[in-house]
């Protein structure tokens, strides 16, 4: 929907599409986002989202990634996968004969087999393929109690924390650390679909639904020692949070 409240029946069509429909829910979220952000630049230029120019594309690029005007600029990555959803929608509009041509100007690179491929001239050089950080258990418990559970470093409670969710924080972080869930995954979880913990074992393993998965429903596994922080969670603070409310 525009600023003055028209709905584009050909964005629409786009949303429905199989280009679009197919991505997993968590991109699509993270395309219709890109989306507004550069249609509200354009707006600001008096353009639709359709009468975009390749000159406004690489003003665009400019200001989202060294502007020094602008305090939420982006990097590499970021770029990447807003350009890779600007590809998408105006490679679209082009084969539907809703506009001319894409902003999206691409250029020949050669590969080293000795083919070559289309990118796009704005795709970034910076971006980095692997940003794999390790922490060890003692540093993630560290990481957690500190930042997490309102703790001080030498491991009593910090008096001033102004934090109230510390003890369901704490077990959502121990639930994806030990089970490799995502966010979304993890958070959609209902306590009926965790794990029985009365049969003694070190792992357990769970479901989780496609609707909630980023392709598939899929099973994984889950340590004792995070499920009981859950239930510890559930009979302390949340059982008060609920008795408060009631």
């Amino acid at each position: 929907m525009t600023p003055d409240y028209r709905v584009d029946p050909r964005l629409s069509e786009f949303f429905r599409h199989s280009r679009f429909a197919t991505r997993a829910r968590g991109t699509q979220e993270s395309y219709v986002l890109d989306y507004r952000l550069l249609f509200t630049f354009l707006w600001q230029r008096g353009r639709n989202w359709d009468e975009i120019r390749a000159e406004d594309l690489e003003d665009y690029e400019y200001w989202r990634r060294r502007d020094a005007n602008n305090p939420g600029r982006i990097g590499g990555s970021k770029w990447g996968r807003e350009l890779a959803a600007f590809r998408l929608l105006y490679d679209w509009a082009v084969s539907r004969r809703h506009m001319t041509g894409s902003p999206v100007v691409l250029r020949t690179k050669q590969l080293p087999d000795g083919g070559s491929v289309k990118v796009p001239e704005l795709a970034p050089t910076d971006t980095r393929s692997y940003n794999v950080k390790w922490l060890t258990p003692r540093a993630y418990r560290a990481w957690r109690d500190v930042g997490l559970r309102g703790y001080i470093a030498g491991g009593l409670p910090d008096e001033t924390w102004p934090g109230r969710n510390d003890g369901r924080d704490a077990a959502f972080a121990d639930l994806l650390l030990s089970s490799g869930l995502r966010r979304r995954e993890a958070g959609s979880l209902l306590l009926a679909e965790l794990p029985d913990t009365t049969v003694p074992r070190r792992y357990y393993a769970a479901h989780v639904a496609k609707a909630t998965a980023k392709r598939a429903d899929r099973y994984f596994y889950v340590g004792r020692s995070a499920l009981k922080a859950i239930d510890a969670y559930r009979v302390s603070t949340r059982a008060e949070a609920v008795a408060r409310a009631q």
